[in-house]
């Protein structure tokens, strides 16, 4: 009984770091694609790069979505929603937040 609790809470922890971490990349993907497209209607010379940078985002675009299926998974509590983003970093990343 106790090990099925224990891996309960462990998939819940897991489902939350997933979901956190989707959440903390999904604003520098935007801005990404973004600016992209900004910079492919002001420059056609810089296509090639743009396309690279286009493909990259599609990426981590697939990981986010992929990232979504464990939102079911995850029972919301209040403050959850709203997380410090260099809190949430620290805990993603396991590392000291930075001082700017």
């Amino acid at each position: 009984m106790l090990r099925v609790q224990a891996e309960a809470a462990a998939a819940e922890q897991l489902a939350r770091t997933f979901l956190r971490l989707r959440d903390y990349t999904n604003t520098p993907i935007q801005t990404i694609a973004f600016t992209t497209e900004l910079l492919r209607a002001k420059n056609h010379d810089l296509k090639p790069i743009l396309d690279r940078l286009e493909r990259a985002v599609d990426k981590l675009t697939e990981l986010s979505h992929a990232l979504n299926s464990y939102e079911n998974a995850h029972k919301w509590s209040p403050g959850d929603e709203s997380l410090d983003a260099t809190i949430m970093a620290e805990q993603l990343l396991g590392s000291q937040p930075r001082r700017l």
